[in-house]
């Protein structure tokens, strides 16, 4: 975060040319006379639309200033292997914030008969929805606390932004229940002596089948442990009664209901690293999900989102 002791003048800087005229534009209104006239309830309004409208135009700026620096990466492959070479600029999606509605454009990495990858995307951790994860976390406050049509008109008063009433229902649906799942597990596998941790080849014996799978009583200091991790967004499922015991012969069978499906799945896997270094990539992945656009806090203190282990 920027400090004021940083020597820092952003008054002739391109990058935020509209940002800056409507700045001009506020502290012109600010000390007009027309200001003066206002009451200071009318003021308030006036001031809290005008200021909006340049944070609304400084963060789309500030994506843009990010699309401009974005640098090629290569590789980029997909959770299937495949690798997505081919590269097209300033690929545009809409992001509804709480200061209004923006454009972000970043790198597109495509390969055909694949979804193309954005990992832009996932630096600045943009919601796979349309609505930031903001305007999220206030439709689900206002939602808990009265009907769905009292939510409405208080995200239209703290932000400014007219959502139907189906459509703040769903945001406080997804920011209630998504749970953080994180997936841990080690794997050992053989490996040549050169390539075994020292404590492990000290033990282990050298065999005589190094290709092929080992026979009982060759395991024995051949093996190193590889970690891999996962984590990924989930929205839970209640199962029902019919879900978990089995019909007698004589009912009808009835359909059961479709288990979670994960979204947005992250992997990571090493054979060099140790698993408590593994463990604390996975970990710090799933914080940088569930973390709060506030410091030091997290989404947790207002939805029951949890971390799930395996």
């Amino acid at each position: 975060m920027m400090t004021p002791s940083q020597d820092f003048s952003i008054a002739d800087d391109p990058n935020f040319h509209a940002a800056i005229e409507r700045l001009g534009t506020f502290l012109t209104f600010v000390a007009s006379d027309p200001a003066r006239e206002l009451t200071h309830a009318a003021l308030e309004i006036e001031l809290n639309t005008l200021g909006r409208d340049i944070l609304r135009e400084a963060l789309s700026e500030h994506f843009a200033l990010r699309a401009k620096e974005e640098s090629q990466r290569d590789p980029v492959v997909d959770a299937q292997g495949v690798v997505h070479r081919t590269q097209e600029r300033d690929q545009a999606r809409p992001l509804v914030t709480i200061f209004g509605p923006i454009t972000v454009t970043r790198r597109a990495y495509r390969h055909k008969g694949t979804a193309n990858l954005y990992p832009a995307d996932a630096v600045a951790n943009l919601p796979t929805e349309k609505y930031s994860h903001g305007l999220r976390e206030i439709a689900a406050k206002a939602a808990v606390k009265g009907s769905f049509d009292e939510a409405v008109r208080s995200v239209a008063d703290q932000t400014g932004q007219r959502l139907g009433k189906r459509q703040v229902a769903q945001l406080a649906h997804r920011a209630a229940d998504q749970a953080v799942v994180v997936s841990v597990d080690g794997k050992g596998i053989v490996m040549r002596r050169e390539g075994l941790r020292p404590s492990t080849a000290k033990v282990g014996q050298p065999g005589h089948k190094l290709q092929t799978r080992l026979s009982s009583g060759e395991k024995r200091g051949r093996k190193r442990m590889a970690e891999v991790g996962s984590v990924c967004g989930m929205i839970p499922v209640v199962r029902t009664p019919t879900d978990i015991l089995q019909p007698k012969p004589s009912e009808p069978k009835t359909p059961k209901t479709p288990g979670p499906k994960a979204q947005d799945k992250w992997l990571t896997a090493s054979v060099v690293d140790d698993a408590s270094s593994v463990i604390k990539t996975v970990m710090d992945e799933a914080e940088r999900r569930d973390e709060h656009p506030s410091p030091n806090r997290h989404r947790t203190s207002w939805r029951r989102s949890k971390f799930c282990l395996f």
